[in-house]
């Protein structure tokens, strides 16, 4: 995105740790994207790798990646094999937004020795200021001080 550098070197000014949000497949979604922008799970992985390594190189100094969307990336073993063996050899974790319930992500992390985590409160989901508040309390519910 335009701003993406611009806002990692502002969290790096304030030593806020940073990850990639990386734009995956969905099952359900019929949203315009560019065609290097989303990984998808009919792609070459030639080309897999290069929108990863795109990705990757505008944030160095990222500490790990999350999904964003990818109902059906993260279901599939092949496609996100790839994607662990390049954050592995980078030394970056991996969280599960866990927009599938299929994602084969935790197991695969487990056999790779990647690091991994998984969501288990998705805050907006419901993209009104009620329920993210809700959503943020029961966060904070799960996770006392």
């Amino acid at each position: 995105m335009r701003h993406t550098k611009d806002v990692a070197k502002c969290a790096g000014l304030y030593h806020k740790m940073t990850m990639l949000h990386l734009p995956m497949e969905a099952m359900n979604n019929n949203d315009f994207y560019p065609s290097d922008y989303v990984i998808k799970t009919t792609m070459k992985a030639a080309l897999v790798e290069k929108i990863l390594n795109d990705d990757l190189e505008q944030l160095p100094s990222i500490a790990g990646v999350n999904n964003h969307m990818g109902s059906k990336a993260t279901a599939d073993r092949p496609l996100m094999k790839l994607v662990f063996r390049r954050l592995k050899n980078k030394g970056l974790f991996f969280v599960d937004s866990m927009t599938a319930r299929n994602s084969v992500c935790s197991k695969l992390a487990d056999e790779m020795g990647l690091a991994f985590g998984k969501r288990d409160v998705f805050l907006d989901n419901i993209n009104t200021r009620e329920a993210i508040i809700k959503q943020i309390m029961s966060l904070a519910q799960k996770n006392p001080p």
